[in-house]
């Protein structure tokens, strides 16, 4: 009963989004195992971004530093530059920056990284409706699509599922 009325109150937030990849991500953060909670990537990218501080870019890269085999600092240095669309909010989302340099350090081969960024990409923009940082800040039209962290959150669960 807890989480169900917790997810519905989420869901009432987003109105103009997919409710049915909110829940998925959630759900994420709730799954049990042996009676502990498990934190998904999702959830530990957005804390790396407010303990962390760092830009979505560095939230997304550093969450799966482990998985990547770099140590965290040289992730966040690498990604600076990423976040908020490139700086401009004019490019691609930070948050998928980051998730495309990951699969890079992970893959070590340029058409497996290639083929696995582009499957996240087609994903998110045909549930969000693109990739564009300042489209989905609403910078020209004041509709916001998608808030930072859930971009942060949608960027690390598509990397998860896509590591498998």
């Amino acid at each position: 009963p807890g989480i169900r009325k917790y997810l519905w109150k989420k869901l009432m937030m987003y109105s103009r989004i997919n409710w049915e990849v909110i829940i998925n991500q959630e759900m994420i953060i709730y799954q049990r195992k042996r009676g502990k909670l498990i934190m998904s990537k999702a959830e530990l990218a957005i804390e790396k971004k407010y303990n962390g501080k760092c830009n979505c870019a560095q939230a997304v890269a550093c969450s799966f530093a482990e998985e990547a085999g770099v140590d965290e600092e040289t992730l966040k240095a690498a990604t600076q530059a990423f976040g908020v669309g490139l700086a401009t909010m004019e490019g691609n989302c930070g948050a998928l920056s980051g998730a495309a340099m990951v699969l890079g350090l992970i893959h070590k081969d340029r058409k497996k990284t290639t083929e696995d960024i582009r499957a996240i990409m087609t994903e998110f923009k045909e549930t969000y409706g693109t990739v564009v940082c300042k489209e989905l800040k609403g910078v020209e039209t004041g509709k916001v699509i998608l808030p930072c962290d859930d971009c942060i959150r949608a960027a690390a669960a598509l990397l998860e599922k896509q590591l498998g």
